[in-house]
């Protein structure tokens, strides 16, 4: 295949189609360009074999990762043809806290076959080597990008979806930007952004569109904790003396237990000028958005940093965890949310958090997408869907956070059967219908109703039967959240 920085080749996956693995879209962003916006990758000389996976980023837990990471894998269905085909695009951003993931966090290639789509999964630069700033680092000496270098890799793999799908028998005039918890945010926090603008014509956010982010005096504030913490405490040589420190040192130091620090991205430069829901509120663009949440959030964010098998929540321990995850308002949602028969204090948690932090905010970018745009809202509720962390779990986890990429990315491996295999090929045919026209509605699946702002109807991805729902906001007490945030 032909690209703008010379041709590739890919291998044939097990379903008949063509992956293209390690793909680079952008130049390394290593030594004077570690914390500048991306730029073009390099011309190469020959082809490229694309047949391997490059690093991921630097993140905490993984190794073997590099800075030399802005690479992007691409799915292209059997009979695709170069310049002919036309196929719909789905971009995949992962998800992860922006700490952690990458491109191959999923496998694109059967829901390129069964959706007749092309798939391509970047990677982006995460954690502080993707969302850095400084109160020195100002858009006027450093250009766009302070605190959202991440997203700005995101934005330089659409232009380059744009600039070369077609060589791929895909269309650059359908390009769908997708992600879930991280992913989904970034996915919404490109829909409002102004330099994403015209670089993707409809957008699915699963599980995180509403995240709240940094500001950037916030963004600032943990940049300098950074750079003490690595011996760069000088204003004046700051950015020089990080971007001399190695990449696993700057890594370790904003991932230890004890100052773990949040690095999403800022809010307040050109790149993301507001907040996402004030954003939403103003969106002028005609982009459909299919956006929802599932049933069961919390559960993976309670187990097992507070409630295992092995160490069960206790009474104490609940009102402890409601003040570190609530502050002032963990009394009012004791009360909301109280342990007791059949409830026990880890699923209590696993709710309030579930319901303040995904559900409620989903529906609240739900009634702000569906004022401006063609919206279709769905919530995931396969209650028995395999994960990993159900065998330490004291609880049921339920549709947890993140059960439903399995459900849209089956891997050849797939361990969903029956019920749950049916329900999987229902929502790819649900996703591919969207990337193709912006609506999910397509023959033999249960009809998609477009979301109404206020309306509550969600589309049901249930196993044991798909409808559309109106109980979401009273199943997430919604109306406690609105008074409580």
């Amino acid at each position: 295949m032909a690209t703008a920085q010379g041709p590739v080749t890919g291998q044939r996956t097990a379903g008949g189609g063509t992956s293209f693995l390690g793909v680079p879209y952008a130049a390394s962003p290593v030594g004077r360009l570690r914390w500048q916006p991306p730029r073009p990758a390099p011309s190469r000389a020959g082809v490229l074999a694309a047949t391997r996976a490059g690093h991921a980023c630097p993140q905490p837990d993984l190794a073997n990762t590099s800075e030399d990471c802005l690479v992007l894998n691409i799915y292209v269905p059997p009979g695709a043809r170069a310049d002919a085909s036309h196929l719909p695009v789905l971009v995949w951003l992962y998800g992860g806290g922006f700490l952690t993931g990458q491109g191959t966090d999923v496998d694109g290639a059967r829901l390129a076959e069964q959706g007749r789509l092309i798939v391509v999964a970047p990677n982006y630069r995460l954690g502080a080597l993707g969302f850095l700033s400084l109160s020195r680092m100002t858009e006027s000496t450093a250009g766009p990008g302070p605190g959202d270098f991440g997203l700005l890799d995101q934005q330089a793999a659409l232009r380059w979806v744009r600039a070369n799908i077609v060589g791929f028998g895909g269309d650059p005039a359908r390009v769908t930007l997708s992600g879930q918890s991280a992913g989904g945010a970034s996915v919404c926090a490109n829909l409002v952004s102004p330099s994403a603008e015209g670089l993707f014509q409809r957008a699915v956010a699963q599980s995180g569109c509403a995240q709240r982010l940094r500001t950037r005096a916030e963004s600032d504030a943990q940049g300098a904790t950074l750079a003490a913490a690595v011996g760069c405490a000088q204003p004046a040589t700051q950015l020089e003396c990080l971007r001399g420190t190695p990449a696993d040192q700057l890594v370790a130091a904003a991932n230890t237990r004890r100052s773990r620090l949040s690095w999403e991205p800022a809010v307040g430069g050109t790149t993301l000028p507001t907040p996402i829901l004030a954003g939403l509120a103003r969106l002028t663009r005609r982009v459909p958005v299919l956006v929802g949440t599932n049933r069961d959030e919390g559960g993976v964010f309670v187990v097992p940093s507070y409630d295992s098998t092995s160490k069960p929540l206790s009474e104490a321990g609940y009102q402890a965890a409601l003040t570190a995850q609530f502050g002032a308002a963990a009394t009012t949602v004791a009360t909301a949310y109280a342990a007791g028969p059949g409830v026990s204090p880890g699923l209590a948690l696993a709710r309030a958090i579930g319901d303040s932090r995904f559900s409620c905010r989903g529906l609240s970018a739900a009634d702000l997408l569906a004022r401006a745009v063609p919206t279709y809202a769905y919530e995931f509720v396969d209650t028995d869907a395999p994960g990993r962390l159900s065998a330490t779990a004291p609880f049921p986890l339920g549709a947890y956070h993140g059960a439903e990429i399995q459900y849209v990315f089956p891997r050849a491996d797939s361990a969903l059967t029956g019920e749950h295999a049916a329900l999987s090929e229902t929502m790819i045919r649900y996703w591919a219908a969207f990337a193709a026209d912006g609506d999910p509605n397509t023959a033999g699946a249960a009809s998609w109703p477009t979301y109404v702002s206020g309306s509550g109807r969600f589309q049901s991805l249930d196993p044991a039967g798909i409808r559309t729902t109106t109980s979401f906001a009273a199943d997430h007490h919604c109306d406690f959240w609105k008074q409580v945030a």
